[in-house]
């Protein structure tokens, strides 16, 4: 699967309607939570999707849920958020992530799903269901839309598995999912290890099985960069401290300066993301465009490292995870395999000379000395030669 983000430019008259939808979905969300709850303490056991649904149908015909049926708020909003918390759940459940929470009311982080089989795409303007059409920037997309011909349905042009609207505080934007084929790319024989740290992004090997070499390539921590706009967003997060001050004794914090200043918090936070989002793309395009026939990475004990105080900051600022679940997608894209080594491999204390395991090796020591040959090595390259015999050798 592969998606297009595109932006969507928005006036006061349709902004208001996808405000309203995502707030919509947010109510449904929290419903479905909310209800699931109560079913658990009465019965010991767990509604599912369909029974949710149905209890929400009978919700809204209640008295005082009239709003719930406006011709501005597609149907499909309310469904979709039932469906998001139900996966939500799902994933508490299999204990990949933690238990859901009610949502909050922010106005940086709003969502709602779109219908897919009502969406329309014309040149260089889209029609959301229930909303009305908008103008958009990003991805030049294919021309689609559905109609029926003697009973029967047709898609003209290609057909997205999957969109969403989203808000990130500033812009309103619109996800699109489409199918990937996988791209037919001749491979080399070079196997490439890759070892992950905080100082340095990124430490590659590439071995050459071929000519018998080998090379190394290191992305650096953008960590200097984070620090500059941290510093310019502290001084903001102090003058929005004092307009909540000033409201405690009786001011008012509804002014346009502190408008601004949100909007001015939330483009510094947008920066900070974006600026290792950018180094995980580029390390990812310099991987793929090597063409190896196999990239081994270790696999990092990330809820353990973030335990650690003093590193926890940059664990998170790094995004392990999400370099991999990208580098995983483009390995399936172009046929490359991707090897995750056992957690307990010591990549970092074996000596890539004569595979010597040094008992004791600390954060503090950057070179790594083997206590056998005297090999001496960067401890970074050390890893990734290990990690790129995993299994060979």
């Amino acid at each position: 699967m592969k998606t297009k983000k595109i932006r969507l430019f928005t006036n006061k008259n349709n902004e208001k309607y996808l405000f309203q939808s995502s707030s919509c979905s947010r109510f449904a969300y929290n419903w479905a939570l909310i209800e699931s709850d109560n079913y658990f303490k009465q019965n010991h056991s767990t509604i599912s999707e369909s029974d949710l649904r149905k209890k929400f149908t009978i919700y809204k015909k209640q008295v005082g849920n009239e709003w719930m049926n406006d011709k501005f708020i597609n149907n499909n909003v309310f469904k979709q958020g039932i469906r998001d918390y139900c996966s939500a759940r799902n994933r508490y459940f299999k204990k990949l992530s933690n238990k859901p929470k009610i949502k909050k009311k922010r106005n940086d982080h709003l969502s709602f799903y779109v219908d897919v089989e009502q969406v329309k795409i014309e040149g260089n303007r889209l029609y959301i269901p229930s909303v009305g059409y908008f103008e958009y920037s990003g991805y030049k997309l294919n021309a689609y839309h559905r109609y029926i011909k003697n009973g029967k349905t047709y898609h003209f042009g290609e057909k997205p598995k999957s969109v969403r609207v989203t808000y990130d505080g500033i812009h309103w934007n619109m996800s699109l999912v489409y199918e990937d084929n996988i791209v037919k790319t001749k491979l080399n024989n070079k196997i490439i290890g890759i070892d992950l740290g905080l100082k340095t992004f990124a430490t590659i090997c590439i071995r050459d099985l071929d000519k018998h070499k080998r090379k190394y390539k290191q992305f650096k921590s953008l960590k200097e960069d984070y620090k500059k706009l941290s510093s310019r967003k502290k001084r903001i997060d102090r003058k929005i401290s004092k307009n909540i001050k000033n409201l405690k004794k009786g001011g008012t914090i509804q002014s346009n300066n502190y408008k601004k200043l949100l909007k001015k918090r939330i483009k510094y936070n947008h920066k900070i993301s974006n600026i290792q989002e950018n180094n995980i793309n580029q390390v990812i395009n310099y991987l793929v465009k090597s063409k190896p026939k196999k990239i081994i990475i270790e696999d990092l004990n990330v809820k353990g490292m973030m335990k650690n105080k003093r590193l926890a900051k940059w664990i998170s600022f790094n995004q392990f995870y999400n370099f991999k679940s990208k580098l995983q997608y483009k390995c399936n894209l172009y046929g490359i395999e991707l090897v995750v080594a056992d957690r307990f491999y010591p990549s970092s204390k074996l000596c890539s000379k004569c595979h010597t395991k040094k008992e004791f090796l600390s954060l503090s020591e950057r070179t790594f000395i083997c206590p056998s040959c005297g090999y001496t090595i960067d401890r970074d390259k050390n890893a990734a030669l290990n990690l790129s015999r995993y299994l060979i050798t």
